[in-house]
């Protein structure tokens, strides 16, 4: 994005963060010591109590906490076949530190973090010299020699090597400026040059948008047996794409290199210093089709045309009371934007993706039925984590069995990989409770298996019957 392409109080709020001229170019800033409790902000010393020691560990102890999620780490397991044990993780640099203006408590913390990562190899040399000294001595050595071959064999030790992997991701967080130990969340993984190397929760809420709008757009699906019309899937040509909350905005980085220019890709951020950060990382892109908003949310709702978004992606994080925002006001609000049913190029109405830090139980999914219908809502689970990703339609979601839908999954992929060349990989997707997902025996793209609410029950994420919302 052009610097003349900002509005002008984004463009005084950036002036003032990253200390720039009129015309955006940079200014001389004050250099502090690594090892000072302080940071630089528009180029002005702030005092912190939070020591650079304190925050480095503080970023490395929460990577090490969800890293098995990532993207990166599955496909190592995959190809490993193995589960990763985890053998360091250090923060190599505090890239960017900048005092946040509308969370004026929290710092955000832009970070290089190296990870590596054993994939345990075990030999058992012992099982197998003990096998090897029976066989051999059977019939031709006394029982007392097969025994003190046994005891040597029993005696060698089990060996295990560890084929060792290093990774690197910069990480963006929301760290409390007085208390050490307050924040650190994740809130953005990125893989340095790479936009379409999703990870974990950009990764997922980005696959399960587009396939879910694949499924609305393709109409009837085959019967079975019958594969998928690759001709007939299909992403936003038309209509905006909001994304509501930018994080380290690699959704919207990703977005840009699959989806036609002729899609405009609106991303809101309330705080300018995610903003700020972004642009000196070089994850703002340039095309004419992206725009910036720093404001609320509701404010840039209010600004789009009703029925105009082909998908509004909500992923907003309040680090004051460490909750992503999903209330029954902004799902409606949300709702009214969405793109109408049989609208131009479309064959559907839109799709609002929800990123929710709660497990998808029949309350915490309750709100989203009250907003959009029966059988409108889907939700997939984070295995292993408190979290879960909702999609939310105004016409009904064909439901799927598992193997049609593995191989509209396959088919999904192949046409994404199309669309840039540099392929779409997608990531390992998330299934139901357990880590249980789809496997194609024909292919190596592992597929969704998604799930609803089920009536009656408060733990939906494994049960097996729809409800009638």
């Amino acid at each position: 994005m052009e610097w003349s392409e900002l509005q002008p109080e984004d463009r005084r709020t950036l002036k003032a963060l990253l200390n720039l001229d009129d015309n955006g170019h940079k200014l001389p800033t004050v250099e502090t010591s690594p090892e000072q409790s302080t940071e630089v902000t528009a180029g002005v010393a702030v005092p912190t109590t939070v020591t650079l020691s304190e925050l480095k560990a503080g970023i490395a102890d929460q990577v090490s906490l969800v890293y098995q999620h990532w993207t990166a780490v599955r496909r190592l397991s995959l190809h490993h076949k193995r589960k990763p044990h985890l053998q360091s993780c250090r923060v190599t640099s505090i890239r960017h530190i900048m005092d946040g203006i509308v969370f004026k408590d929290f710092m955000v913390v832009y970070a290089e973090v190296e990870v590596v990562i054993g994939f345990r190899t075990t030999t058992r040399p012992a099982a197998a010299e003990k096998k090897r000294s029976r066989e051999e001595n059977d019939n031709d050595e006394s029982a007392d020699v097969v025994a003190v071959n046994a005891a040597a064999a029993e005696s060698t030790p089990t060996t295990a090597a560890r084929d060792l992997e290093t990774l690197v991701f910069h990480t963006m967080h929301f760290v409390h400026r007085t208390t050490p130990n307050v924040g650190y969340e994740v809130q953005s993984v990125i893989v340095p040059n790479a936009p379409l190397d999703l990870q974990c929760v950009a990764g997922n809420i980005i696959q399960f948008a587009l396939l879910t709008w694949m499924r609305l757009q393709y109409g009837t699906p085959p019967n079975a047996g019958e594969s998928w019309d690759t001709s007939k899937l299909r992403l936003p040509q038309s209509g905006d794409v909001v994304i509501l909350g930018m994080g380290g905005n690699v959704m919207a980085n990703c977005l840009v290199h699959l989806l036609p220019h002729t899609v405009p890709i609106h991303v809101v951020e309330i705080e300018p210093s995610v903003v700020a950060v972004c642009s000196i990382e070089g994850q703002l892109p340039s095309t004419p089709n992206f725009h910036v908003h720093v404001c609320d949310v509701v404010v840039a709702l209010k600004e789009l045309k009703d029925a105009s978004c082909a998908l509004i992606i909500l992923d907003c994080f309040d680090p004051l009371v460490g909750e992503m925002e999903s209330g029954h006001s902004l799902l409606t609000f949300s709702k009214s934007k969405l793109l109408a049913p049989a609208a131009e190029n479309a064959s559907s109405g839109g799709l609002l993706m929800v990123n929710l830090h709660r497990r998808p139980t029949q309350s915490n999914l309750q709100v989203f039925f009250d907003v959009f219908g029966e059988h409108r809502v889907e939700a997939i689970d984070l295995p292993g984590a408190k979290q879960c990703f909702v999609a939310c339609s105004l016409d009904p979601i064909p439901t799927l069995t598992p193997k049609p839908y593995n191989l509209f999954g396959a088919a999904a992929a192949t046409y994404l990989k199309s669309l840039t060349p540099s392929p779409f990989e997608c990531p390992v997707p998330v299934g139901v409770k357990g880590g249980q997902s789809v496997v194609s025996k024909n292919t190596d793209h592992v597929g969704w298996k998604p799930f609803r609410a089920w009536a009656g029950e408060d733990d939906v994420s494994h049960k097996g019957r729809p409800t009638k919302h």
